[in-house]
């Protein structure tokens, strides 16, 4: 689940991007997609709010196109 940030806080200066934006979000527990319209890349990654952890998964190529994909996966903190 997302959650719009107040822009009136002050947030850690980001760099300025050329081709991409920028959304600010708080995250809770869960799962977010990110899909890439310029690069035609999908991406998914599982947050904690505990923890403040932002892991990508990566699957297998047997478990792309899978209505249920289960077993660990290959994540890395952001």
């Amino acid at each position: 689940t997302l959650k719009p940030l107040l822009k009136a806080s002050k947030w850690t200066l980001m760099p300025s991007l050329k081709t991409r934006s920028y959304t600010l979000r708080q995250l809770y527990d869960g799962y977010v997609y990110v899909f890439d319209e310029t690069a035609g890349t999908f991406h998914e990654y599982v947050s904690s709010a505990a923890n403040g952890h932002l892991s990508r998964i990566v699957w297998t190529d047997a478990q792309i196109g899978s209505d249920r994909r289960s077993g660990a996966d290959d994540g890395k903190p952001f």
